[in-house]
């Protein structure tokens, strides 16, 4: 969703690419090819969290 506010177009793009990757790749490289960081420290958490709660 912050990609998208980012870039509409590349984060469809990025997207669109992970969903036909489907289940032929691992999860790390999945959420690379959307554009996401796998990544689930506070250090990563904390400013999406941060985003959402500005955009409620």
């Amino acid at each position: 969703w912050a990609n998208f506010k980012k870039d509409p177009e590349k984060a469809l793009d990025q997207l669109f690419k992970a969903e036909s990757l489907g289940n032929s790749v691992s999860l790390p490289e999945l959420f690379k090819q959307a554009g996401i960081r796998f990544d689930f420290s506070p250090s990563t958490i904390e400013p999406l969290i941060e985003n959402v709660l500005e955009n409620l």
